[in-house]
């Protein structure tokens, strides 16, 4: 399935050479909402699961492979920040310059590296190696949070296509920008997170408790 993701999304990418830099529909449509083009971190999902399966809770990992571990997934994960945050454009609207290779690249490879980085952090914080990120994962106060994070997933995106069909001119990516934005979409997807499970989630919750 990662081979899927990574040779799918090469073909679509490939195949759109001529993509300019107002091709964001373009973009939405034909690679960023395709199942194919998204299935390598489903795929390690799928493998960590097994995993955390098969081993036993109390399995012990040494110091060295937690050290060669964490320096593995912060060399992928912080030369990836780096190159989204200088390489972008600053539109709105403009996903990658489609024109460079080193953007195809980053295209292809960016959801299985963070997919890996991710599941690095759930793989130590379930046996007890995460340190002050597991004490921070573990704090109670998220649980109210944890219970409506799936119903976030499903509305999130349409509160960012909301937000971005309201904006009628071009942004500049500001760090301020990012935080409101990113702050907006987190209130907005848990409120209609918490309504969905109201009307919904906990009511079929009961029906299927009095069968």
């Amino acid at each position: 399935m990662v081979l899927c993701h990574v040779g799918s999304t090469t073909v679509v990418i490939e195949s759109y050479k001529d993509w300019n830099n107002r091709s964001y529909k373009k973009y939405m449509n034909r690679l960023y909402i395709k199942p194919w083009t998204r299935v390598a971190p489903y795929a390690i999902g799928l493998v960590l699961g097994y995993i955390l399966t098969a081993w036993t809770p109390n399995r012990k990992i040494s110091r060295q492979e937690l050290l060669i571990g964490w320096l593995v997934t912060s060399a992928i994960v912080i030369p990836m920040m780096l190159f989204q945050n200088g390489n972008f454009t600053i539109h709105y609207s403009v996903v990658a310059n489609f024109n460079e290779i080193n953007s195809r690249i980053y295209e292809i490879i960016k959801s299985p590296l963070w997919a890996l980085f991710v599941a690095w952090i759930v793989f130590t914080c379930r046996y007890s190696n995460g340190g002050l990120i597991d004490s921070f994962l573990s704090w109670n106060g998220w649980m109210p949070l944890s219970k409506l994070s799936y119903g976030t997933y499903l509305c999130h995106l349409l509160v960012v296509l909301y937000l971005n069909n309201l904006t009628s001119s071009d942004v500049h990516l500001t760090m301020s920008y990012i935080i409101q934005k990113g702050v907006s979409v987190m209130i907005l997807a848990y409120s209609m997170s918490l309504v969905l499970s109201l009307l919904v989630d906990m009511p079929v919750r009961n029906l299927m408790a009095l069968t």
